[in-house]
């Protein structure tokens, strides 16, 4: 019998669900990697923005978790998450106006999403 070629299983394309598993692994150089390489291959996306600023939170690089945060922010204004991360990132240096602004947009963008999920369900 001639031997089988053996071919290496293909490279999946990356998924922001793959690197949200690295993160909640605690491989966050792994995540960040998949993070980057979606942003090279596909449009820009407030998830894959968000969850970098999260990573970077978690580090302790508050200056690139804003940044990341903002790009969110500037690609889907009523981003829930980056709102609220926002939020707490002013509250921890003091900021307590940029806090209860971003807390309020936080709110009114729920309040969106619940009335877009009621829509769907009617």
């Amino acid at each position: 019998m001639p031997p089988v070629a053996v071919h290496p299983a293909p490279e999946l394309p990356p998924s922001l669900e793959q690197a949200e598993r690295l993160a909640d692994r605690g491989e966050l150089d792994a995540a960040v990697a998949v993070c980057r390489r979606l942003l090279e291959v596909s449009t820009q996306s407030p998830d894959v923005y968000a969850l970098l600023g999260v990573i970077s939170e978690s580090q302790e690089k508050v200056v690139p978790a804003e940044e990341f945060f903002r790009k969110a922010l500037y690609l889907a204004p009523g981003h829930y998450a980056s709102l609220v991360h926002m939020s707490l990132l002013c509250e921890r240096r003091g900021d307590a106006e940029g806090s209860r602004r971003y807390r309020a947009r936080a709110g009114r963008a729920l309040i969106q999403q619940d009335g877009k999920e009621v829509l769907k369900g009617a």
